[in-house]
């Protein structure tokens, strides 16, 4: 699993992490504990629903709650960082606004979005009307995605290692015990 992940995945590295200017100056000696960095199943499956969460956050600067629920729960950081860049600056303004038509369908607004604009005069004028939506929309889809993500992670880890049991238990031919 270490290396799928390892393939597919830019994680980033401990001494990127730890050099890190601004989780360095929140969270200082923290970053050394060593659960952040182990890789097993329980760090990698926290690690994931918190990733997957913090990146449904209507936020900037994801990393700094990803990064302090991962010192919380005792998950693997590198993955957790990695996964809160799901909401890029490609894919955030898609996020948002789906996040807000949930908000908007589960509060039975109607969606007052008109025509979208990056200016502080839109923001102002728009964010009373739309924060509520968007922080429900956001927290759901959040919720979701990272339980989705907790649950995919432990079962597709489970399966590959009872596989890799399997095949190892194939190779490796049992001797008898009381054979003298």
């Amino acid at each position: 699993m270490k290396k799928i992940i390892k393939k597919y995945f830019r994680v980033p590295s401990i001494e990127e992490l730890k050099q890190n200017r601004h989780l360095k100056s929140i969270f200082g000696a923290l970053l050394n504990r060593g659960y952040l960095w182990h890789f097993h199943r329980h760090n990698v499956t926290r690690a994931a629903a918190i990733g997957l969460f913090c990146c449904c956050l209507p936020m900037p600067f994801q990393m700094i709650p990803a990064t302090a629920l991962a010192l919380w729960r005792r998950a693997h950081l590198p993955i957790s960082i990695a996964l809160v860049w799901v909401s890029n600056p490609v894919t955030m303004p898609f996020m948002l606004i789906f996040q807000y038509k949930i908000g908007a369908f589960l509060l039975n607004r109607p969606y007052t979005i008109e025509k979208f604009s990056v200016s502080w005069h839109w923001f102002t004028g728009q964010f009373l009307q739309v924060w509520q939506p968007l922080l429900l929309g956001a927290f759901l889809m959040g919720v979701l995605l990272s339980a989705a993500a907790f649950f995919t992670t432990k079962y597709v880890w489970r399966f590959w290692i009872i596989r890799r049991w399997q095949r190892d238990r194939g190779r490796v031919k049992m001797r008898p015990l009381n054979k003298k």
